[in-house]
């Protein structure tokens, strides 16, 4: 009966124990290249990754900042698009869309 009480706490730590930081694509300087694309491991806190696009010119980054609640995908202003998502190496732009113009 002891192992099993063993079993049931060690899995309970498990299940409840930290998880592993979400995982995303950096690159500063010609990012449509995915050659250029280095994998980052986010701060434990950050939930999203992040794809600019800024004057034609493309970065990816693990997000500083979480989007507005309901504003995961791109959203486009003046020439600025910038894409949240929230998954494994979900910021390489490829996938990314449903732009809503604000």
């Amino acid at each position: 009966m002891e192992s099993y009480w063993m079993c049931v706490i060690a899995l309970i730590a498990m299940l409840t124990g930290p998880c592993s930081p979400l995982s995303c694509w950096e690159c500063d300087s010609d990012c449509e290249d995915p050659a250029n694309h280095v994998e980052e491991k986010c701060d434990s806190n950050t939930q999203h990754c992040l794809m600019i696009r800024l004057e034609g010119e493309k970065s990816l980054s693990c997000a500083p900042d979480p989007p507005t609640p309901g504003q995961e995908g791109c959203r486009e202003k003046g020439g600025t698009v910038q894409c949240f998502c929230d998954t494994e190496l979900c910021n390489s732009g490829e996938g990314l869309g449903g732009g809503v113009v604000l």
